[in-house]
């Protein structure tokens, strides 16, 4: 049971139909897997047996959950007809309380007070013709870093972050 608040607030602001940009801040709440963060104990073989000598439990040691706080400035561009540019575009920064550990060899998680942050921008463009015709593409470029004691801002590990990404796309 966790008793959290979250604020979320948006402004959006129009020009005109076509064009507006808006102005967002959000925070979410997560809760690493847990058997991931439970599925570890030591075990002992007797008589072709593992039996379980100890092991972390959910009612001596309960998940503690990630808070996380996101502002985000961006536009927007649709078009006012069937045919013609539609874009978007926004520019992110997220702060975490918290950074989640992989353990590979144990294929476990745990979670290290250090703050976790991802930044970026999130884009779209396409462009639909008379006939039907629809070409566009979108992008996400974004860098997550952990926050160390001693050595600053760190990027993030491959394992927990998100990968930039580049699509193109056509439709009919």
């Amino acid at each position: 049971n966790y008793d959290v608040t979250l604020l979320n607030a948006s402004l959006l602001y129009k020009f005109n139909p076509s064009w507006q940009t808006w102005l967002n801040f959000s925070q979410g709440f997560a809760v690493p897997d847990a058997a991931k963060s439970y599925g570890f104990g030591k075990y002992q073989l007797s008589n072709n047996r593992w039996n379980l000598l100890n092991s972390m439990n959910i009612a001596e040691q309960p998940l503690s959950g990630i808070k996380t706080d996101q502002m985000e400035l961006g536009f927007r561009h649709n078009r006012t007809s069937e045919e013609g540019l539609s874009a978007q575009g926004s520019i992110f920064y997220a702060l975490s309380n918290k950074t989640l550990k992989i353990d590979n060899a144990a294929f476990t998680i745990s979670l290290l007070d250090q703050k976790l942050r991802n930044y970026g921008f999130e884009g779209a463009v396409s462009y639909r013709f008379a006939q039907g015709l629809e070409l566009g593409g979108n992008v996400l470029l974004m860098q997550s870093e952990t926050e160390t004691v001693d050595k600053g801002w760190q990027n993030q590990s491959v394992y927990t972050t998100n990968p930039s990404k580049f699509m193109v796309f056509t439709g009919w």
